[in-house]
């Protein structure tokens, strides 16, 4: 008895030892969906991938986009589809974007796909932070020509269905700045915010007219981020 239990034991031992010798495969990660920024867009809303912080939510997946850049600072950069006026914001660790001279370069981008949900208004992100596993972007030396800007009629508002879009605002009339120093412009009785870090002439005159384009973006609301001073011109 004692030694049938001895072979035993060992017989055991033995399997342990060469299970624990046998190379275990790890498991395949999986390749992120390549695809345009627009449909990146209808994933999120499709799948709920909706949050109230920085955060994306757990079930997010991993989406692979190709942009040209518009705005950018520090730790983030909006960027707009090759193919079609559909844009995203790129979120990232603090110094990812602040250099000054990557407008219109293109940015291959992979990250997690979310919306962050402020009440007021909600913005389209694509997660780059280095705690994300296969989380990567490659901002290319070539620029490139941005896709054709929207025209936006007189009374537009900017809204959600803008978000990310390259905007232009024809007759908008100069108001002056708000208490956070932000530039106004009145479109045909509708207010447009533009972000105050803007970069824009130093000599705009209240009351007088613009031709005014940037990207559609979210700052306490949704308002215009230019990115050069010669998108804003005198209107004719």
């Amino acid at each position: 008895m004692k030694r049938t239990m001895v072979i035993a034991m060992v017989l055991g031992l033995l399997i342990v030892l060469f299970v624990g010798c046998v190379p275990q495969e790890k498991p395949e990660t999986e390749e992120p969906m390549v695809t345009t920024i627009s449909e990146v867009i209808q994933m999120i809303e499709d799948n709920g991938w909706i949050v109230s912080s920085n955060t994306p939510p757990a079930e997010a997946q991993l989406v692979h986009i190709k942009g040209i850049v518009t705005y950018n600072y520090d730790y983030y950069a909006y960027v707009v589809d090759q193919e079609e006026n559909a844009g995203i914001k790129l979120y990232a660790d603090g110094g990812s974007f602040s250099g000054d001279d990557i407008e219109y370069h293109l940015i291959d981008a992979t990250g997690v796909a979310y919306a962050r949900d402020y009440g007021d208004a909600k913005e389209y992100r694509l997660y780059l932070k280095s705690d994300v596993e296969g989380a990567t972007f490659t901002i290319h030396e070539a620029t490139s020509t941005l896709h054709d800007v929207e025209v936006l009629p007189a009374g537009s508002e900017l809204t959600l269905d803008l978000y990310g879009k390259y905007v232009t605002l024809e007759n908008a009339v100069y108001l002056g700045t708000d208490s956070y120093d932000n530039y106004l412009f009145d479109n045909g009785g509708e207010t447009i915010t533009v972000y105050k870090y803007s970069d824009v002439p130093g000599d705009l005159a209240t009351d007088s007219t613009y031709t005014i384009s940037g990207v559609v973006g979210q700052n306490y609301g949704y308002i215009l981020f230019i990115w050069d001073e010669s998108l804003v011109t005198p209107s004719e």
